[in-house]
């Protein structure tokens, strides 16, 4: 979504990494999460088509990446317990929250 969508379209409406004029952060981040998952998964789709590819196959970039975070949380699973899968999970959300809260100041 990165290249192929934010920038495309940055700082205009069809880009949910870019705040509009007024638009408050708590706005702005469910918004920025909803699109930004929706819209990849709409660009990796026309990708795929394009080369004459299925969306849902071995060849969709975002179900690999889906899978290499699934095996992360396993491995935190497995050597840390419960807890280790929660402290993955959080730090993932952490994560997508601070890049968005950049976005929105970086794009304002």
């Amino acid at each position: 979504e990165h290249i192929r969508g934010h920038h495309v379209h940055v700082s205009t409406p069809e880009d949910a990494s870019s705040s509009q004029y007024n638009q408050g952060l708590y706005e702005f981040l469910p918004h920025a999460f909803k699109h930004n998952f929706l819209n990849a998964w709409k660009l990796e789709k026309q990708y795929l088509e394009r080369k004459g590819k299925k969306n849902l196959s071995v060849h969709n970039e975002l179900i690999w990446w889906y899978a290499i975070s699934a095996l992360f949380a396993v491995a935190f699973g497995l050597a840390f317990g419960w807890m280790g899968v929660l402290f993955f999970l959080a730090q993932s959300f952490v994560a997508a929250f601070t890049l968005e809260v950049i976005n929105y100041v970086e794009h304002y």
